[in-house]
């Protein structure tokens, strides 16, 4: 099974952020996300052994219990190179307790036997990939996310990446609160 665990958003976000994708779809071709698989991956395992999950699970249950809940502000849009194409993101206000979050998980999982990414964390949400871009990124409307205010961070969710009938679906396995 792919895992990963990310932080999921609430409907209202999740309505903004799909506006901000509509305005992007008017200048872009690629393949965007879908509103329900809109997240903020903290920590990607990849392929996980079934027999594994239960110390997934349990790490992410030991840190959501020793983490106090916060708030997060979504950021600007920004890019990274895949090739000749794109990955459109939509990037996160820095947040000390995000990155503590990142860092307690990173130190649990590798614990348990999960290799820490070598990439410095770059907190996103991606809208599209294999994105081409046809005018500039500034050239999206953004202003539907200034009225959502701050997302509030309560639990982070151990997810499944699978593919079914060739649609790419993030199953949510395991949620825990945080305090």
């Amino acid at each position: 099974m792919r895992i990963f665990i990310g932080i999921d958003f609430g409907e209202g976000q999740k309505e903004a952020i799909m506006k901000v994708q509509g305005s992007l779809r008017n200048i872009a071709q690629g393949r965007f996300t879908r509103a329900q698989n809109l997240h903020l991956t903290l920590n990607f395992l990849g392929e996980v052994d079934e027999a594994k999950l239960s110390d997934v699970f349990r790490a992410v249950d030991e840190v959501a219990a020793e983490t106090k809940f916060f708030s997060l502000a979504i950021g600007r849009l920004g890019q990274f190179p895949s090739g000749r194409k794109k990955i459109i993101w939509l990037g996160m206000e820095g947040s000390k307790e995000l990155y503590e979050l990142y860092d307690r998980l990173s130190e649990k999982f590798g614990k348990i036997g999960f290799m820490k990414e070598e990439r410095p964390y770059s907190p996103h949400l991606t809208l599209a990939r294999e994105a081409k871009l046809e005018k500039p990124l500034d050239t999206v409307d953004v202003s539907p996310l200034s009225g959502i205010g701050m997302a509030e961070v309560t639990e982070i969710t151990v997810f499944e990446s699978t593919s079914r009938s060739g649609v790419l679906e993030y199953l949510p396995l395991h949620s825990a609160k945080l305090l």
